[in-house]
């Protein structure tokens, strides 16, 4: 099956923000740790999504143990994905690397200084882009994306700043998160909620 690495890498380099509306249900969830639990468990495993015609993938800086979240040292963690990215590379597995750095998703006591730390260690980690999920701070997402050389990404959240803003704060990619899944399924569950209500199949319509 042909990959679309390059066509997908490309995206990220455009002037204009990409989109990207996330999966997310009970399959993608399990998937977030669904890696391996060793380097050469890891990359042979992105090998074979690669292999499926799968183009990009988010790898994270946070585990779950015990049912608790915390973040990788960023040392190890990039140390680590630089080996599975020489292992894919050697393998001629090209497949877009999206990490995923936790900072402010976990609420950290300084998530900016820890952001622009961890970014030092993941820009020669072999990865393509960084993404930094729940940040919203205009000033922040200025801050982390001028630190980086790879393309930075962000979330969908309350507060955050409009397509053009992050266009300009050098942003270059925005998920979606659970957000429009769950959107279309609070719409679903009021308009079936008004089709048993009404006796009838108006509401579709």
């Amino acid at each position: 099956m042909k990959n679309r690495f390059e066509e997908f890498h490309a995206l990220h380099k455009q002037k204009e923000v990409l989109l990207i509306a996330n999966v997310w249900d009970v399959q993608s969830a399990r998937i977030e740790f669904g890696y391996g639990d060793t380097t050469d468990q890891i990359a042979d495993n992105i090998g074979r999504l690669h292999d499926l015609g799968v183009v990009g993938i988010n790898i994270e800086d946070s585990v779950i143990v015990d049912g608790k979240r915390s973040i990788s040292a960023p040392e190890e963690f990039a140390t680590n994905l630089k080996f599975i990215t020489s292992l894919l590379k050697s393998r001629n597995k090209e497949i877009f690397i999206h990490l995923r750095s936790d900072p402010y998703l976990l609420g950290l006591a300084d998530p900016l200084g820890d952001a622009l730390t961890r970014i030092k260690y993941y820009d020669e980690s072999g990865a393509h882009g960084l993404f930094f999920p729940c940040v919203t701070k205009i000033e922040d997402i200025k801050k982390i994306a001028a630190a980086s050389t790879l393309p930075v990404s962000v979330m969908c959240m309350p507060d955050l700043p409009g397509f053009k803003a992050l266009e300009a704060a050098g942003i270059h990619r925005i998920s979606m998160g659970p957000f429009a899944k769950k959107y279309v399924y609070r719409q679903l569950e009021e308009t079936v909620s008004q089709v048993l209500k009404e006796g009838s199949f108006k509401a579709f319509f």
